[in-house]
């Protein structure tokens, strides 16, 4: 996806035998490949945002089945790849204020489902299967599976199912939740309400399970957790002792508010929560990147970049080779393109600035990601976990431990808002 709006797809296929060697190679030489067939998409404005669906239905040969784009003017296109058709979102995004990011949520865990029957007065319509003219499932959704496929996996007789969920930040400072389950768009709700506190326009925003980061351009982030019940939520948060009222609130939404940090002085340029992990990722126009926990407890703040705004952070954990421990870690990202792992539990810990790698030449950033040992993308950000209310328990779903064959864990750790946060993280 280029900045101008053309939009291009390539499929490339690899001859798995070029690479035979090449691992145990000190170091591995450039290899040409070939695209086997290339597209070049219509043009509908400058593209602001954008992110690829996977398909988990069997039904789909592909494993990405559409890229979703926000162009200018608040408006979002569906590309179908197998037929390469455009398809332009009906929204009601000519209400709202404009759009400054989206996130689109395709999660096989049950915590989405919790989540979107919370929201949708009418949860039963999702099981009306959505197609677009290619025969498709509607893409949003990421291929959700078909009728039968939900059958044989148990999920028609009540089991977890995916939802589709697309949240918006929007320049009022409000952020929006959408069903994404039919070939339109339905809101269904928003958060924070008119009586929060006031803010500025939301500059990007992050989501892990049913926890929602929001940063905004005046340098603050709000981190919101969807309460299980609005009532019994909203009852816990006056009730509950432990928990920190001014930094615990809940306005009537089906999110109530976790954290409020005032660190970043600047825009906040990138964002990045992990439900597992218990950390919260931020770097802003000015290059400063911070890392908090779900305490408010700030693990890490420095200016890494100097300069250079942030385009980029990932949190993901790393096993020492020394003792064989499991480190939390931080990759951060400038827009030059230059690049520092941060060791959460290890040398950065005590406040040492981590080292920074800058390319020779020039560069602009695109797109980040980190990958394993076996070439997959590494999401940190999924989680088969969620956080509950009171005290923020973060426990694992029965069923999602089943079926990965280990026992399901009633509570896994206890987090909540901290009394002794330093200054500037509340």
């Amino acid at each position: 996806v280029n900045g101008d709006g053309m939009k291009a797809i390539v499929s490339i296929e690899l001859d798995s035998r070029e690479f035979e060697g090449s691992s145990k190679a000190k170091v591995a030489s450039a290899q040409v490949v070939k695209a086997v067939s290339s597209k070049t998409l219509p043009w509908f404005g400058d593209v602001l945002s954008f992110c690829t669906i996977e398909s988990i239905s069997s039904n789909l040969e592909l494993e990405i089945s559409s890229v979703v784009s926000l162009a200018e003017n608040s408006t979002i296109h569906i590309y179908d790849i197998e037929q390469y058709m455009p398809f332009q979102v009906d929204t009601p995004f000519q209400r709202c204020t404009p759009i400054e990011c989206l996130s689109v949520e395709r999660s096989e865990s049950s915590v989405h489902s919790q989540m979107y029957r919370q929201l949708s007065q009418d949860p039963e319509r999702v099981f009306q299967p959505s197609v677009l003219a290619s025969g498709v499932p509607w893409p949003v959704v990421g291929g959700r599976a078909t009728l039968a496929d939900e059958a044989e996996a148990g999920g028609a007789n009540g089991g977890p199912i995916e939802w589709g969920m697309m949240v918006t930040g929007h320049q009022d400072g409000v952020a929006r939740v959408w069903d994404t389950g039919y070939n339109s768009v339905k809101l269904l709700g928003s958060f924070p309400s008119k009586d929060a506190p006031p803010t500025s326009s939301i500059s990007c925003l992050a989501v892990s399970s049913n926890l929602v980061v929001l940063g905004y351009d005046s340098g603050e982030v709000r981190a919101f957790v969807s309460a299980s019940s609005e009532k019994f939520a909203y009852e816990q948060l006056v009730i509950e002792e432990a928990m920190e009222v001014e930094n615990v609130t809940h306005d009537g939404t089906p999110f109530a508010c976790l954290i409020r940090s005032t660190t970043h002085n600047h825009e906040i340029s990138a964002l990045q929560c992990c439900v597992d992990l218990r950390l919260i990722a931020c770097g802003d126009s000015s290059g400063t990147v911070s890392v908090i926990d779900l305490e408010g407890k700030m693990l890490f703040c420095g200016e890494v970049f100097p300069n250079q705004p942030v385009a980029s952070v990932l949190l993901a954990t790393n096993e020492c080779t020394e003792d064989g421990s499991v480190h939390r870690c931080l990759v951060a990202s400038s827009e030059q393109c230059s690049i520092t792992l941060i060791d959460l539990d290890g040398s950065t810990a005590g406040g040492n600035m981590p080292e920074v790698v800058t390319p020779k030449n020039t560069a602009k950033f695109l797109y980040a990601c980190l990958l394993d040992q076996y070439s997959h993308v590494r999401d940190t950000s999924a989680s088969d976990a969620e956080l509950l209310l009171p005290g923020l328990r973060r426990v694992e779903r029965k069923d999602q431990a089943r079926a990965k064959g280990r026992p399901a864990a009633a509570e896994i750790s206890t987090v909540g808002a901290s009394s002794g946060s330093p200054d500037g993280a509340k």
